[in-house]
């Protein structure tokens, strides 16, 4: 059987993708990613080498999200939701839901937020696309601009 993605309250969902949009613009207080990391030791060598996350607008976003919704299931579901819905940003049918932000990166109707909130999700297909701009559909009526 197949896994799903738990859904996620609306709100805090909005409020996790706010989060996520103004760590990756640098706006607000946001955690370095390059502060995080692992250090490995050569066996042979006993040399240490120390990884990283790069410190990019993706490791920004999951970070500051990690840090309100801490490491837990639901910070787990939302971060699956975030990605799920950022796949589906370049689709057309998207464009109408979706511009260019003054705060953030992007603006993204509160409607697609919703759907993205508590749309059935697989673990490993992601949103059905079909479903998912249905849903986003029956909530709003795009409009240009």
């Amino acid at each position: 059987m197949e896994r799903l993605i738990p859904p996620v309250a609306p709100d805090e969902f909005k409020f996790a993708f706010m989060v996520a949009m103004a760590a990756s613009a640098k706006k607000g207080p946001y955690v370095n990613p390059s502060n995080y990391g692992v250090n490995f030791r050569n066996d042979d060598t006993g040399e240490i080498v120390r990884y990283s996350p790069t410190d990019n607008a993706l490791s920004r976003a999951a970070l500051a999200v990690r840090e309100q919704f801490e490491d837990s299931p639901k910070c787990a579901s939302i971060m699956m939701r975030i990605h799920g819905m950022m796949d589906l940003i370049d689709d057309d049918r998207m464009k109408p839901y979706v511009r260019s932000g003054v705060n953030a990166p992007m603006e993204v109707r509160q409607e697609v937020l919703e759907v993205a909130a508590e749309c059935e999700m697989s673990a490993v297909r992601g949103f059905d696309t079909h479903r998912f701009f249905s849903e986003v559909g029956q909530r709003f009526e795009p409009t240009s601009g």
